[in-house]
């Protein structure tokens, strides 16, 4: 996935109250999309790679399914816990490159 920086921005970044396992993706593009982004596919033009992480807990996955679900309905743009929430916590580092 790419973004644009001052969309990412826009919606705040990726929502830190999601727990666990599943959904705080597409609650990202839900919420791009909200804000009124187009999504383009980039399927076969590029290249995917996963990072290998420990699984986590799925234990959360419904009420995760749910907060989307949710925000589909309201068009909620921006994270409720997101980069500027983040951004100076002392385990945080944010780097500019160029």
């Amino acid at each position: 996935m790419a973004v644009w920086k001052s969309d990412y921005l826009t919606v705040n970044g990726f929502d830190e109250s999601f727990v666990g396992w599943g959904h705080e993706d597409a609650d990202f593009v839900l919420r791009l999309h909200n804000a009124g982004l187009i999504r383009k596919n980039g399927f076969c033009a590029t290249e995917v790679y996963h990072l290998w992480h420990p699984e986590a807990s799925r234990l959360q996955e419904g009420v995760n399914a749910d907060k989307v679900r949710q925000r589909q309905k309201t068009g909620q743009v921006r994270s409720t816990i997101g980069y500027q929430e983040s951004k100076d916590a002392p385990h945080v580092v944010v780097r500019s490159w160029g």
